[in-house]
This record gives C-alpha cells, structure tokens and sequence, in this order.
C-alpha cells in the first residue's frame, strides 16, 4: 500500500503559516467508497448540508473532526513562530476550527490518511477503514483494547512466540512483521499496530505491579524489541514519578551544533544509593507514587503545568517527536526554574524530530508565565535519557534546530542520563 506524504517544514512556518507538501493520495483513490465519500465530503464543505443517511453523515462529521484537530496540531508549529518572536501567538486550543474552504479536499484526505497511519498502523483495511468510517474503526480498537489485560498479553506474546499463532484480540493490538534471518529464509516478528496503540498498552501497564511488568518485559524481550521497548517506558514511568528514581549522571557532549550526548556504559549493577533485592528474592523495593501523573495536550494552553513539584507531566500524543515526559522544577526565591525533558528509550542510538523543540518553548514560555517575571527568568533545560542498567552505552543525536528559535525561550541545555537499575528488568 503506498501512503501520502505530509511533510510540514517548521523553518517556515513564519508568521502563522504553515509549508505543506503534500503528494498524490495513490492507492486511496480506486477505493469503491472513494467517489462517493468525496462528493459527500465536497457537499458538506461547500454548503455544510448533512446526508439523508444518518451513519453517512456521522462518518463524514467524524472525517472532519479529525481533519480539524489535525490541522491544529500542524498549526501548533506555526504558532511557535511568534513565541520565538516574544510575541503572543496566535490561539491553537484544540476548539472546533472553521470548516475547510473549497478546493482543499486533498488536504483533507491526506490528513486523514495520516491520522488512521498513526492510529491504526499500516494495515490496508485499517487504513481504508479509519479514512472512510472513523467511528466504526475507531470503536471496534477501543473495545478490544479494553479487554486486554496483562494476562492476555502474555498470552498472546507466548502463542506467537511458540507457536505463530494470532487470535481474534491481537488483530486490534499487534501487526506481524517479516524479519530478515538466514538466507533465503525469514523469520516473523510482532509489534504493537501503531505509536496510539503502544500507547494506549502504556497507559493499561501504569497500573501493573513491577514484578510483572518485570516478567512481560523478560518475555517480549526476546520476541519483540518494539513490545519490549513498549513495556519498559511503562516501567520507566513509574520509575520517574515513585520513590525509587535513580540519580542522574551526566552524558558527554561533543558539542557539536546539534549536538550529540553519549551516555557512560553501566556495568550491570544497582547503583549504591538504590537498596536492591536480596539475590533470588524476587521482589522489588518497596514502591510508593509520590508523583502526580498529568496528561499535557500541546494543542490547549498548558494551564495544568503549576508552580507544584509534585507533578510528571506525559504528552497525550502517542507520536511526540522528541520525549516522553517532563516535569518543572520552580525556585520562586531565585525567579528561576529547571525543565527536566525525558526521553525513555532501550536502543542504543536515539533521535528525534525538530518538531519536538517547539513544544519544550512552550514549555519553557509556560514556566516564564509562572515565575511572573517573563524578561529577568532564569530558566534552564535538562535532557535527560532513560535506558535500561544493561551494560550498554546510550547515545542521542539531537535533531537540527538545536540552536535555532532561541532568543526568547532557549532550549539548549545539557544531556544527563538515567539507568534504570536491572533489578526492575530481570
């Protein structure tokens, strides 16, 4: 299946507008729905006149609901333009937009296309599916999701990984991979469907003990990298917001612009300062939530990011090109503040997307606002990656843009890391 390219250039996104590119919509065009949806789609535009037929108007609304949040989130890096103006920007709060202008019904189905993409991965019928009936697609994932407990993800990770064998659940939750092996033979993998997927399980596995969170990651980890990597965000989450995190050390710099950080290798070991568990004990230190775990939509004004330091804060969007989390550190005394940006990572080499440092401005311009002294703040940032205590040397490449959008809301800062000491993973 060939998908549409949607590329948005924040470099030019000046003044509140926004570069698009986007190329010919392929396959999605000999679709039998295709002709009909978009006349359909065409009439709503144009003279905002619903169907006689009551499911055909709902899909057509649920189209241009999702086409109006995913405008806002495009129009999000648009409105970093004028923050790095020091300027107020213009208002992307998620609200319901203006309904699309005549002429832009491409525009329309290419964002569509990238919305099902990343809600439902790549499968041709998902796909079709979440472009021309969201709301039967949409349903159908969230109530299978709701069944999936740990149990049945172990098991279905156990059936796969013995047998190649898939039932009726894991077609909402998993799409099966070739793998390269031998030669002339390969072998199948599993992941999770798509990023909104992966995080919605990370969502389910928050409120799993550690000890089998600890087991599933075992399991997946040598069936899965991306499930694994899955499970150890979830493990890594409550690591950052419990009473156990590890300290910070900080990661070399070669200081080049952008620059990349390099991790020390841990040697496999609980550092001193965490208690481990007795050798064979098969339990854990004590665990107890001393933070508040807050969800942060970038496309509203980021009024629940308070002055309190009790908070870890988790973008809702399941593909944030840069991190994970992030939490403020305010000292009022001294007007300043520490921006903590986490990325949760097990490969060792990470990247990311400049899309990511618009929303750390925001951020960063949030923080301003708080200490009430928006010119004479001293606020800085810390990156810092999360990657398992597996004897493994860590690197991230920050992406282009390092050094740009800066005058106001500067987003340099230094790379620290954190292990996550193995007794969580083994």
């Amino acid at each position: 299946m060939l998908v549409p390219l949607l590329a948005a250039d924040p470099g030019r996104a000046i003044g509140g507008h926004l570069s698009l590119i986007v190329l010919p919509l392929c396959s999605l065009l000999i679709q039998p729905e295709y002709d009909n949806f978009r006349e359909q789609l065409e009439s709503r535009i144009r003279t905002s006149t619903t169907s006689s037929d009551p499911v055909y108007d709902e899909q057509i609304t649920a189209a241009l609901d999702v086409f109006r949040m995913e405008v806002a989130r495009l129009t999000e890096v648009a409105a970093a333009a004028d923050r790095d103006k020091g300027i107020a920007p213009m208002t992307v709060d998620g609200e319901a937009q203006p309904l699309p202008q005549p002429g832009t019904v491409d525009l329309v189905f290419a964002l569509l296309m990238r919305n099902a993409t990343e809600e439902f991965g790549f499968a041709p019928r998902d796909v079709y599916g979440g472009v021309f009936d969201f709301p039967e697609v949409k349903g159908r994932h969230v109530n299978k999701l709701k069944t999936l407990d740990y149990n049945k993800l172990m098991s279905l990770s156990e059936t796969f990984s013995q047998d190649c064998v898939l039932d009726d659940l894991s077609h909402h939750v998993v799409a099966v991979n070739p793998r390269e092996d031998i030669p002339r033979r390969d072998r199948w993998t599993i992941d999770f469907k798509s990023p909104r997927i992966a995080r919605e399980v990370v969502g389910l596995m928050l409120s799993i003990e550690h000890r089998h969170l600890r087991e599933t990651y075992r399991l997946l980890h040598g069936i899965s990298s991306g499930m694994a990597g899955t499970i150890f965000e979830s493990i890594a989450h409550r690591v950052l917001y419990g009473n156990d995190v590890p300290q910070s050390t900080a990661m070399t710099s070669d200081r080049k612009t952008p620059p990349t950080f390099t991790a020390p290798a841990s040697d496999g070991k609980t550092p001193p300062t965490l208690t481990a568990p007795a050798s064979g004990s098969g339990t854990t230190p004590a665990y107890k939530r001393v933070k508040d775990y807050i969800t942060i939509d970038f496309l509203h004004d980021l009024h629940n990011v308070t002055t309190e330091s009790d908070r870890y804060y988790v973008p809702t969007s399941a593909t944030n090109p840069l991190f994970d989390s992030f939490t403020v550190t305010f000292d009022p005394s001294k007007h300043a503040a520490v921006v903590s940006i986490f990325q949760i990572m097990t490969s060792r080499e990470h990247g990311g997307s400049a899309e990511g440092y618009p929303l750390i401005r925001k951020i960063i311009a949030r923080a301003r606002t708080l200490l009430n002294c928006s010119q004479n703040a001293d606020i800085s940032v810390k990156y810092i990656l999360v990657c398992p205590e597996d004897g493994s040397q860590h690197r991230w490449t920050m992406p282009e843009g390092w050094n740009e959008g800066n005058l106001f809301n500067n987003q340099i800062g230094e790379g620290f890391c954190i292990h996550i000491p193995s007794h969580y993973l083994k």
